[in-house]
Parts: structure tokens; C-alpha cells; sequence
């Protein structure tokens, strides 16, 4: 039985933040799914189905090599429960952290040592 109920988007770390906006959509054409220039993210694709996230960069220094790369992120319906059951299956995982009113982010990481992320709705 999987846990998670599609692929949401690959995110990629960004330090031209405008730059990267225009050309997901002018250069390549994707419709914006949700943005904020607050929170610096923002998702670039078909409504549904799998998204590019931008993340916009903040520092300090450049982009670490170890976050540079591309991270899927599952969408789930409690990131919470998700992250019991994963650590349940012996997954390591990163606690949850709730971005109030938006969503509630976690991280696991598979055998390899890489990245992925879980994104369900923020409590209430």
C-alpha cells in the first residue's frame, strides 16, 4: 500500500530569484501553479501532475553542493503520520516543520544517503 499520493515537484535552490521566475515562464513556458515572493517558492507546471519548485536562496554563501541538488517532494495528505509510518518502516527522517496557514514540510532520506521531501496541509 504506498503511502504517498503523487510526485508534487523537484525543487532546485535559485539566487536569481526574478531571473529564475522569467524563464520558467517566458523562456520555458510553464504556467505558474502557485507562487510567493515572501516565502521565496514558487511551482511552475500543469495543474496536475509533478511541478519545478524554485527556492529562492538566501544564504549565507553560495548554494551548498549538498542542497544544490534537485529534490522530489511527495505530496501526502499529513505529513505528520507520514513521517510515523516512515520511521516506522526504519526510514530516516527529518522532523516536520509547519510553515503556518501554508503547508507542513518534512525530509526523509533513502539508503543512499539522498533527499526527498513530503509536503501535506498545515494544521489548523
Amino acid at each position: 500500500m504506498a503511502i504517498v499520493e503523487q510526485i508534487g515537484s523537484v525543487r532546485y535552490n535559485v539566487t536569481g530569484w526574478e531571473q529564475a521566475k522569467r524563464f520558467w515562464t517566458e523562456t520555458i513556458g510553464l504556467p505558474v501553479v502557485w507562487a510567493s515572493d515572501e516565502a521565496g517558492w514558487a511551482e511552475f507546471g500543469p495543474a496536475e501532475g509533478c511541478h519545478i519548485g524554485i527556492n529562492r536562496w538566501q544564504g549565507p554563501g553560495p548554494i551548498p553542493h549538498t542542497d544544490a541538488a534537485p529534490t522530489a517532494t511527495f505530496y501526502v495528505a499529513d505529513a505528520f503520520k507520514t513521517t510515523e509510518e516512515l520511521r516506522a518502516r526504519g526510514v530516516r527522517c527529518e522532523d516536520v516543520q509547519v510553515v503556518p496557514g501554508t503547508v507542513a514540510l518534512g525530509r526523509f532520506y533513502d539508503p543512499e544517503g539522498n533527499i526527498f521531501g513530503i509536503a501535506g496541509q498545515a494544521p489548523q
